[in-house]
């Protein structure tokens, strides 16, 4: 009886793991784990907005049992309780510097009041209420404390930025407190510009940095402190101490960084990794894992205490400003300086890594359209507040596109070099022949409510629908704004989505009740009737035969489909399955989707039967998101909020190769392969992505 309670008991416990699991299962053996080298080397490059905000991160934090997360920005500290998913402020005056203990229950904060009055403020209920401890006359950029927060260690004193970094240095004394509370001046050392204060965990030693000058170190609390005379001077900006004090890291802006594998008995130059203009530091308590962070460069990452290190590309190059790891190294969180999604975290030493940026403040410009060359090197984009920019290096650099008629743009089309775009401003039609240099109004178009937008690849063929009409056009040549358009009306439904094949000569229309399309550059529409629906999609081979539809209610999150392999003349259904999203090849040959649940469907569109969608293969649980074909289908890259995949055999099994942190940003993911198979681009929100192979 106990071993049937047992068994029972048992399989009921596996179950509910399984499901309370189940949103993050491990790829299955059909993903091969880092298996390409594709995307090792990634180039970072922001989008430059006018119009958004987000905070610059001057420090990070991660509490011992790693459940909160905390960032200080110029002002403001912000706590995470669920690995960043949401976020609290937690202070009501304008912060300067923050340091916590390591379980996070004592935080102290410097800042001022309403009457510019400087404190330092203390707080044993995780930042719930504070007290102050010690009012100065100046500000401190500068405060660290013990692991058990009873030793601090401060410089209150007259503040100035580093050359071009976001540090700053403070002009005064050295301050320690007891654990009375009670601070007292370190007057020996005299008033100088400090720029690096650091606290060991028991307490016991204390490192200080002078900018441009040397470094000091106490042994006792503070009490006495003697010259390391064996480093330079330098620029000091971070140091970090073991658990058991034995290892010890110090950075400089000057591009040196030295370690001491005694207790700061003896002291050595890190030279293996070249000299670098470094940030911030931290390390595991054991001293195995090290992250240094390169200002305006890459986070190199020691996984043997120092012996060897690797220059993590995954991240892109940014401005680091602040690192902190979990004692066990795992987890990592870096900030970054006066950019976009100024904030990184891994939860597998750096494995992989997502931004997170809900803390911040975002304005409403942001980019509703964009457009990408077939070799990957041009990019448009527009954004609501009619800006429009464009970058001819692959968003290494960009320009700004003036045209004082555009005002609200709300739809931008391209073709496939982006020597013609059509855009929607204002409810009117507006062409570019120049790559956007030049806008011209379409005159010939009158159209009140313009819904939707779409142009052919090849630039011939330019489809519009609004008013619930079709208004489209397959010999747009060099006509530019004489567009002579045929129109469709008296549909008697309402128009909400339009797409075209690469070549123009199949289009498609959505509408809450029916598909409408036409093929094979005929002026009639099939109306293809469909259950009420309210959000669709569309997926066309590159010649126009081949067809995918998805249609939903508003009610539901996936897609039933419809899809031909004859430019429209036969109609098959998939209703047992159910998709987010399904993504022909550009030959038409392979669909790639996923379902409900979240696995992942390969599909082999046979010609022999109309009816005949052949599964290959399934796989293990991916949010993917976007899908992009080499032409001949020799690679094929998809991509879900935080990894990309790879493959090289028909979508048979793929590779979770290197993915920038970058790609995680944003609300928008999209992967553009170059013609030649040689670069691969991907374009969010806030950054833009490229890789070569």
């Amino acid at each position: 009886m106990q071993k049937i309670f047992l068994l029972i008991f048992t399989s009921v416990l596996f179950i509910l793991l399984f499901y309370s699991c189940s949103e993050i299962l491990p790829p299955t053996a059909d993903f091969l784990d880092w298996d390409s080298q594709f995307g090792q080397q990634w180039d970072i490059h922001s989008i430059p907005r006018k119009n958004f905000g987000w905070y610059s991160i001057s420090q990070v934090f991660i509490s011992s049992d790693e459940n909160k997360i905390f960032i200080r920005s110029e002002k403001d500290i912000f706590s995470s309780e669920d690995n960043g998913k949401t976020w609290t402020k937690k202070n009501n005056f304008p912060v300067s510097s923050f340091c916590a203990s390591q379980n996070s229950a004592i935080c102290y904060l410097f800042g001022t009041d309403y009457y510019y009055q400087y404190y330092l403020y203390k707080s044993s209920d995780t930042l719930c209420s504070s007290k102050i401890l010690y009012k100065a006359s100046q500000n401190s950029q500068l405060l660290d404390c013990s692991a058990d927060g009873s030793k601090v260690l401060m410089v209150p004193g007259y503040t100035s930025y580093f050359d071009d970094i976001s540090r700053k240095f403070s002009h005064g004394n050295l301050y320690i407190s007891d654990d009375d509370e009670n601070f007292r001046e370190i007057s020996e050392l005299g008033s100088m510009d400090f720029s690096m204060v650091k606290v060991s965990p028991d307490g016991e030693k204390m490192i200080a940095g002078v900018y441009n000058g040397p470094l000091y170190f106490s042994s006792d609390a503070g009490n006495n402190w003697v010259t390391i005379n064996s480093v330079e001077n330098s620029k000091w900006t971070s140091a970090v101490f073991s658990a058991d004090n034995s290892k010890i890291y110090v950075t400089s802006y000057d591009g040196y960084a030295y370690f001491s594998n005694d207790s700061g008995i003896t002291w050595s130059k890190l030279n293996s990794i070249g000299i670098k203009k470094w940030s911030c530091v931290d390390i595991s308590s054991d001293g195995t894992y090290i992250y240094i962070l390169e200002y305006g460069g890459n986070v190199y990452k020691s996984s043997d205490s120092g012996a060897n290190w690797q220059q993590m590309n995954i991240l892109g190059k940014r401005k680091f400003s602040s690192v902190r790891c979990s004692s066990d190294g795992k987890k990592v969180l870096i900030g970054v300086y006066n950019e976009q999604n100024a904030l990184l975290f891994s939860q597998d030493y750096l494995s992989s890594t997502i931004y997170l940026d809900s803390f911040g403040n975002f304005y409403n410009s942001n980019y509703v359209a964009g457009a990408v060359s077939d070799d990957c090197s041009t990019i448009i984009l527009a954004s609501n507040y009619s800006e429009i920019i464009k970058s001819i290096n692959s968003g290494a650099s960009w320009q700004e596109i003036q045209d004082n008629q555009l005002s609200t743009i709300t739809h931008m089309v391209s073709s496939n070099d982006c020597s013609l775009l059509a855009l929607v401003s204002d409810n009117n039609l507006y062409i570019s022949q120049d790559k956007a240099v030049t806008w011209q109004k379409v005159s010939t178009l009158s159209v009140n409510s313009i819904t939707d937008l779409a142009i052919s690849s090849d630039g011939s063929t330019i489809v519009l629908i609004g008013d619930n009409n079709i208004y489209f056009s397959r010999n747009i040549g060099p006509q530019g704004p004489s567009i002579n358009w045929t129109v469709i009306s008296n549909l008697n439904q309402n128009l909400s989505r339009c797409w075209v094949s690469y070549y123009g000569n199949t289009i498609v229309i959505a509408s809450e009740l029916s598909f409408f399309v036409s093929t094979s550059n005929s002026p009639n529409f099939q109306n293809i009737p469909i259950p009420e629906s309210r959000r669709f999609y569309c997926s066309i081979s590159k010649n126009g035969e081949r067809i995918i539809l998805g249609y939903s209610s508003e009610y539901w999150y996936y897609y039933d489909i419809a899809y031909s392999k004859d430019y429209g003349i036969y109609w098959n259904t998939i209703k047992e399955k159910t998709f987010y999203m399904l993504v022909l090849s550009n030959d038409g040959k392979i669909a790639i989707g996923r379902n409900y649940e979240g696995y992942l469907y390969t599909f082999i569109l046979n010609n022999i039967h109309v009816d005949e969608l052949t599964e290959l293969t399934e796989h293990g649980w991916v949010m993917v998101e976007d899908v992009v074909y080499s032409d001949d289908n020799s690679l094929i890259f998809l991509i879900d909020k935080h990894y990309l995949y790879l493959s090289t055999n028909l979508g048979k099994s793929y590779a979770r190769t290197y993915s920038p942190a970058a790609v995680s940003s944003g609300e928008k993911r999209q992967i553009f392969l170059s013609k030649d198979n040689s670069k691969l681009l991907i374009l969010s929100n806030f950054v833009i992505a490229v890789t070569t192979k």
